[in-house]
């Protein structure tokens, strides 16, 4: 989804933002590339990936399922 479509589900009330549970949360780091993986306080699975670019971490990808 672009940023705007980001936006307007949330505007919209259709996306919502859930509290990662950090005792269930992990970073690898491969080189320039990141990974962090967790669990929401819902019990859903997330895998973030980044990338440094310049010396800036930017998120390139992200995935969500419920269990």
């Amino acid at each position: 989804m672009s940023l705007k479509q980001v936006l307007d589900e949330l505007s919209a009330g259709r996306l919502k933002y859930v509290k990662p549970d950090a005792a269930k949360s992990s970073v690898s780091v491969y080189g320039e590339t990141a990974v962090a993986r967790g669990e929401w306080v819902d019990g859903g699975r997330y895998t973030l990936t980044f990338i440094n670019q310049g010396g800036t971490w930017k998120a390139v990808a992200l995935h969500t399922s419920q269990k």
